[in-house]
């Protein structure tokens, strides 16, 4: 199978079935999901995830920070939540071209 973003095969273990809004902000399978590989994957969470902290005035987040940056943007619930999907959005035009 390949990946939707860097489009190489993959074998099916090795591709996440990726939310396109991710579910700590609230987003379900309706909001679109793609196969993404590894290093795609870890690519587009952080893209979203550094807008955000770019938003709320933190540093930038490395690969090896994503879970823990993704629990503390969970943590903060309605209202940033839907600000934070509007991002969210923007990412997932920028990176699918859509």
């Amino acid at each position: 199978m390949k990946c939707s973003y860097c489009l190489k095969e993959f074998p099916d273990e090795e591709l996440d079935l990726s939310h396109d809004i991710p579910q700590y902000m609230g987003g379900t399978d309706a909001d679109g999901r793609h196969y993404l590989c590894n290093g795609c994957h870890k690519k587009y969470e952080l893209l979203i995830i550094n807008k955000c902290f770019y938003f709320l005035g933190f540093q930038e987040v490395y690969e090896e920070k994503i879970s823990s940056a993704c629990y503390y943007l969970k943590s903060f619930g309605e209202p940033l939540h839907s600000i934070f999907r509007v991002f969210a959005e923007e990412v997932k035009e920028e990176f699918y071209g859509t």
